[in-house]
């Protein structure tokens, strides 16, 4: 990856960017990233120092994912909203 590639960010996602897309929250995505769910991609974090870094990732990581979960089951839900358990 090259500077310029950094730079221009038009090729890059945020989390909220991702978490629209899917319809679920950004957390979810946290999630997904630190538990690896169904091979999602991990993010790059741009910034100086890794631990306070945006999380950021490549479009084509993402659309790659998308277009491996076509015919898996069990995909955790995406766009819909859990029910809530009664009491």
């Amino acid at each position: 990856m090259t500077l310029t590639m950094i730079q221009d960010q038009s090729f890059l996602i945020t989390q909220g960017e991702i978490s629209k897309l899917l319809g679920c929250c950004p957390a979810t995505i946290s999630k997904w990233s630190k538990d690896g769910v169904n091979g999602f991609p991990p993010p790059l974090r741009i910034g100086p120092n890794q631990s306070t870094a945006t999380k950021m990732w490549r479009r084509s990581d993402i659309s790659s994912w998308l277009e491996g979960l076509q015919g898996v089951r069990n995909v955790p839900f995406v766009g819909s909203t859990p029910k809530k358990k009664r009491k």
